[in-house]
């Protein structure tokens, strides 16, 4: 055999410089120039014995310290993204460099291609740094399903995990078999990272990551270009749907909708995955009601009322768009008039859903009808609807919020205190708002008859509690 057919053999059966063997190579190699030419030369100038024996050691040492850093500690994961962790074993570097470049270059570029890299970065990790981060997953895995949440075994995997920071594994091996042409095996397992959450959304990410999955790939060896790409597609896909995921359970809702909106654009380039279209559009929806929500609790009424247009612009529904125009006119044209009458429109779709009352409530005090304000305020405590206890904490942030931004704007008091009194039965807490609200009121000789309402409800709060 010729030195360079030697030479590629080698290449392609092993040589990678965290195996031990690479090392040996390496300090034999080195070794060798500095006999046959780096001491002979250093001999011009100097005969100095510990001199040479210095350089020996420190040049040994360092490759010593570098082979044990490249094969034994994790890289740091770039902090300004999330990274996908690529941890399969191979048989050769052969294979190693397919992972590297067909395999996770083409997840690379299809980060880039829907807008996601600058989100999401890829590492791929030598053998004996897969091989170490496997053992710890597995560790990890028998700690969870055992109940030890305080082990070493836990702390170990987490610590890694903060080190790379991961937020998607995919772990497992790539075999090549040579039963009638050559076929490479890869049985790959995946983990994602994502915040504590209930048992039913934890089954759920189970349940949709089994759905999509696929723990084995097969391809022949002389379609391997085409094989790697095709299951790198595959796994781009299923990880950045669990990504997306993800996002719903640590409340990254902003991250999320970018990720529909890129798996969107993804599918219609395909062509062939239009079962994912009504899934990724609702999950879509859900990132957007969300996120409206989100704005709403932190004051951005403006940001909050575009996700609702953004949101009914996948599902239209007259109903929420009528709501969502009529906060739309008070909370930044300042027309509570003109609110009215949208909620007026909105009450025939309603059905079961009672939100209206509560904009109408707020609004009728607005305007000054106190007494048809209380008419739909003993509407609203002899009745309850699906979801209600959610609008009624947006209502009061939102009158939080008002209080905040407006300190006269003391009805918003008595709006806080009687939902908290009469829907969240926290009479000690509402005692505070309803008593502010009559002392304001009686100081500025509004709201006379909110005032009275006020007192009758502090006069039965004094019962309750024995005052």
């Amino acid at each position: 055999m010729s030195e360079q057919n030697w030479i590629k053999t080698f290449t392609e059966k092993g040589f990678a410089f965290d195996r031990v063997s690479t090392l040996v190579i390496t300090l034999c190699l080195t070794n060798g120039a500095l006999m046959a030419v780096i001491i002979p030369f250093i001999r011009n100038y100097s005969e100095n014995l510990y001199l040479h024996l210095s350089l020996f050691i420190a040049l040994n040492f360092c490759i010593i310290i570098y082979w044990y850093y490249f094969r034994a500690i994790f890289p740091k994961g770039k902090h300004k993204k999330e990274n996908l962790i690529i941890a399969i074993t191979t048989e050769d570097s052969k294979q190693k460099t397919r992972i590297t470049k067909d395999f996770a270059n083409e997840i690379k570029k299809q980060l880039k291609v829907n807008g996601l890299d600058t989100i999401y970065n890829v590492i791929v990790l030598n053998n004996s740094l897969s091989l170490k981060l496997q053992n710890r997953i597995q560790l990890w895995n028998e700690s969870i399903q055992a109940g030890l949440n305080l082990s070493g075994d836990i702390r170990s995997f987490l610590k890694t995990a903060t080190r790379l920071n991961a937020k998607f594994f995919v772990y497992g091996d790539l075999i090549k078999r040579n039963e009638g042409n050559s076929t490479y095996f890869m049985q790959i397992e995946a983990l994602i990272m994502h915040a504590k959450t209930n048992d039913i959304a934890s089954n759920t990410l189970k349940k949709e990551f089994a759905d999509l999955w696929k723990r084995e790939i097969s391809f022949l060896e002389k379609d391997e270009l085409n094989g790697f790409k095709s299951n790198a597609n595959h796994i781009f896909l299923t990880a950045t749907y669990m990504l997306g995921l993800a996002t719903l359970v640590n409340h990254k809702f902003e991250e999320g909708i970018k990720i529909w909106e890129s798996l969107e654009r993804y599918i219609k380039e395909k062509g062939d995955l239009d079962d994912f279209k009504p899934k990724i559009s609702q999950l879509k929806y859900q990132s957007y009601i969300m996120l409206s929500r989100l704005y709403h609790f932190q004051g951005d009424y403006v940001k909050s009322t575009n996700m609702r247009e953004k949101y009914l612009s996948i599902i239209p529904n007259e109903y929420s768009a009528l709501l969502n125009e009529a906060i739309k006119q008070v909370t930044i044209s300042k027309s509570p008039e003109l609110a009215l009458k949208l909620i007026d429109k909105a009450i025939p779709l309603a059905g079961k859903d009672g939100t209206w009352k509560y904009n109408k409530f707020y609004l009728l005090i607005e305007i000054n009808e106190e007494i048809a304000a209380l008419s739909v305020l003993d509407d609203i405590l002899s009745s309850q609807f699906k979801d209600e206890i959610d609008i009624i904490n947006q209502v009061i942030s939102f009158n939080k919020f008002c209080l905040k931004e407006n300190p006269n704007h003391i009805q918003s008091n008595f709006i806080i205190g009687v939902l908290i009194y009469k829907k969240l039965d926290n009479v000690t807490l509402a005692y505070d708002y309803i008593k502010s609200f009559s002392d304001l009121a009686g100081a500025s000789n509004r709201f006379s008859i909110l005032k009275e309402k006020a007192n009758k409800y502090l006069k039965e709060i004094d019962k309750i509690i024995g005052a």
